[in-house]
């Protein structure tokens, strides 16, 4: 029975890590899904599209307006910062003038579903992270630690 429980967990995290690595390179589609193509983002979103930045230099009413982002009473909506269902896939918001994991999981959904989806691979790390190590094992469970530590304080 031990055998098969011990096949059937390492089954389950790498599953789970293969879902975590294509979640991670699909934020832009998952963005773009949810929040345009079934229109949550007219819902959720509410900053004044005349007031984003875009940290790439592009105009963003000229980017709402070409991708027909308009609410049912005719006004362009665009989403701020911890808006929409993930960070908007429009352009990079700020100063930055590329897209970050930080800007799609910005929003309670996406970080929600980054902690779900990496606290598996992680549990892994706790499990088969050290192996059979005998030295240093000390050092590797505090990294282990810290990391975990800081990435919960990331999310």
């Amino acid at each position: 029975e031990s055998d098969c429980t011990s096949v059937f967990l390492v089954i389950l995290l790498a599953i789970m890590t293969i879902l975590l690595g294509l979640f991670i390179f699909s934020l832009p589609l998952l963005s773009w899904w949810f929040n345009d193509y079934m229109g949550q983002g007219a819902q959720l979103c509410s900053a004044n599209p005349a007031e984003i930045v875009c940290g790439n230099g592009a105009n963003y009413i000229e980017l709402a307006t070409a991708l027909g982002r308009y609410k049912s009473n005719g006004e362009l909506w665009g989403c701020g910062c911890e808006e929409g269902i993930f960070g908007d896939w429009a352009c990079p918001i700020g100063e930055a003038d590329v897209f970050s994991i930080s800007l799609f999981i910005s929003t309670a959904p996406g970080t929600g579903l980054m902690a779900a989806l990496s606290s598996w691979p992680i549990a892994a790390m706790w499990l088969y992270g050290s192996g059979t190590v005998t030295t240093n094992k000390n050092w590797i469970r505090l990294s282990l630690f810290l990391f975990q530590f800081f990435f919960g304080m990331f999310l």
